[in-house]
């Protein structure tokens, strides 16, 4: 069976001219079948694939050079950098780090003085080694794409809107992940500052709680017959007074475990103002355990 001509793919194919902007000044006109819903033209003759709001009017060669940014998700380098969501999806990792953005934000607000030399050498290191990584992740991509070159090329042919209209989507995939790859390194980068220069006060918090807890749980309230409901009352507005103080930590890793801490802490003063002073210890010690955790790995 004869192929069919090119041409013969569209009923009722309408021809158009488009006149393409070129260098310098000049142009060219262009003669083929506009794809219907863009602005798109298919050359009669060649099948390339034209645009009049590029220079020159053909995008087909670059969409194919940024395929390779469809090849790997960016999750991947995410992973990569301990930036890790819980639920694993592309949007949520976005979402994720949307959400970190305030916390990371609050922490810098605190953040008095000048950045200290070795902490502004270890964020030089971060960005060098993020952009050899990425830089990277783009060659390896870049040679899936040219082996997977001859079907790509092939498109012209057949079925040449549904193929433009990938291309067009896989092009637009690129240009929202190179955004989202472009805000990774300052994300990473604040993140990394905030935990650095907060550092020696989030172990000075964690000292704070663990001791001020210890002492709380040698309290009066806490021996047998102590359990009056004034001294339960002014024992509460003690956990309630380092409470306030644990709440004061933003920044990841340590935000869960203090988040932890504070909700042990709460619930304690509920009980203890119940007259519960048994349930009570218990949550103290949960309390205390977790700021142990945090004064273990800041060691």
């Amino acid at each position: 069976m004869a192929e069919k001509p090119f041409m013969a793919e569209f009923e009722q194919p309408t021809i158009v001219e488009m006149t393409l902007p070129l260098k310098q000044g000049t142009s060219r006109i262009i003669r083929g079948i506009k794809l219907q819903g863009t602005p798109m033209l298919v050359d009669a003759d060649s099948g390339s694939i034209y645009s009049p709001h590029r220079r020159g009017g053909r995008i087909f060669h670059e969409i194919k050079d940024g395929l390779f940014a469809a090849i790997r998700s960016k999750d991947h380098i995410l992973q990569r950098y301990g930036v890790t969501p819980e639920g694993g999806g592309e949007l949520e990792s976005v979402e994720e780090l949307e959400k970190r953005v305030t916390e990371i934000n609050m922490a810098l607000d605190r953040v008095r003085g000048d950045v200290p030399p070795e902490t502004r050498a270890e964020l030089e290191a971060l960005a060098t080694d993020l952009s050899r990584a990425i830089n990277g992740f783009k060659a390896e991509a870049r040679e899936q794409v040219s082996k997977a070159a001859p079907g790509i090329d092939s498109l012209g042919r057949k079925n040449i809107g549904a193929s433009c209209a990938r291309l067009v989507a896989a092009r637009n995939r690129l240009l929202s992940r190179s955004e989202e790859i472009g805000r990774i390194h300052p994300l990473v980068a604040v993140h990394k500052l905030a935990l650095l220069c907060e550092r020696d006060r989030i172990k000075a918090v964690a000292a704070h709680a663990l001791g001020g807890v210890k002492a709380v749980l040698s309290s009066v309230a806490f021996k047998p017959g102590g359990d009056t409901q004034a001294q339960c009352a002014n024992t509460a507005k003690r956990i309630m007074q380092l409470r306030q103080a644990v709440s004061t930590v933003y920044v990841n890793p340590f935000l869960p475990l203090f988040s932890e801490t504070g909700e042990h802490l709460d619930e304690a003063a509920r009980l203890l103002a119940d007259g519960n002073a048994e349930e009570a210890k218990w949550r103290l010690v949960s309390a205390a355990s977790c700021m142990a955790r945090v004064s273990r790995r800041l060691r």
